[in-house]
């Protein structure tokens, strides 16, 4: 019966429209299982190194996903790898080197590699006696240019200010000055069912959050909207607004919020960003922009 359960259908990306499912935690029970039932089996190092590829950032995204993973991976080290924990060695990019040793107290090293155009396209080398060890390697790099380009990868985002007068009325948001009110407006389309997204809108730093809400003077204002995207959470931090939602049907959204000039200069506006937790190559963002104020006259 273990057999026949195993080797049910695989589990497509599709999985994740129920409630509390994730493709990381379905790798991670049939990892588990694996290594309980058969731990020297093939499939078993098949698993796991696509359970490993399917982190970001060091996690599975979901409690879910990292609870049933550090279990699966708890009983694969316990069931599969039953080696020796002691290895030694070298790791080396061209004429740059770093020596490593692990051990049972030891069992984590790190190299940090500057990055040389020269060299660039070399490889980087390990060698070792001893133990089983694995490897990860972190690439960083900053652009050089500072404007980003719009982006659509499944997901129309667009980020508009407005200076807000003393009657709510609205106005270009030109010849900006401390003290002024900035209604900021996103509009989001998106043509798929998506579940657990988060839109990301970084402030210029002349900018902070004043309230999370603008409802006066729409109509007046001639403002275009799309529906109302109720969020399940936001927050308003000094830097950023932040909106999540745990579904999202298709249709086009506009999100609102006031933030005020509090000092002057020019500085730029990153580009906001909206993205679903499942489905981190389905993605849009907002261009930069670039923001001046005048001191209070």
């Amino acid at each position: 019966m273990i057999d026949q359960l195993l080797a049910g259908p695989a589990v497509d990306a599709n999985y994740i429209e129920q409630w509390f499912g994730s493709v990381a935690r379905e790798n991670a029970l049939h990892l588990l299982a694996w290594t309980l039932h058969q731990p020297q089996a093939p499939r078993v190092d098949q698993l796991a190194t696509e359970l490993f590829a399917r982190r970001r950032n060091g996690h599975w995204a979901t409690t879910q996903g990292n609870a049933w993973s550090l279990l699966a991976l708890a009983s694969y080290l316990r069931g599969v790898e039953t080696g020796s924990r002691e290895s030694k060695g070298v790791i080396a990019w061209e004429q740059a080197t770093s020596r490593f040793s692990l051990s049972n107290l030891s069992p984590l090293a790190s190299a940090t590699f500057p990055i040389d155009p020269k060299t660039v396209r070399a490889p980087v080398t390990l060698t070792k006696t001893g133990g089983q060890v694995f490897s990860e390697v972190i690439v960083a790099a900053r652009p050089t240019l500072v404007d980003q380009p719009r982006q659509e990868q499944g997901y129309s985002l667009s980020r508009r200010y407005a200076k807000v007068g003393d009657d709510g009325r609205l106005a270009p948001a030109e010849n900006l000055r401390v003290g002024d009110r900035i209604l900021i407006t996103l509009d989001i389309e998106t043509r798929r069912r998506a579940t657990y997204v988060a839109l990301e809108d970084r402030l210029p730093s002349v900018f902070a959050p004043i309230n999370p809400a603008f409802k006066s003077q729409e109509v007046v204002a001639g403002e275009s909207l799309g529906a109302e995207w109720v969020s399940d959470h936001h927050e308003l931090r000094e830097d950023r607004a932040v909106f999540f939602v745990d579904l999202l049907n298709p249709g086009r959204y506009t999100l609102r919020y006031l933030v005020r000039v509090v000092s002057a200069g020019e500085t730029i506006a990153p580009a906001a960003k909206i993205e679903e937790m499942y489905h981190p190559e389905r993605f849009g963002t907002t261009e930069t922009l670039r923001v001046s104020a005048q001191p209070l006259e």
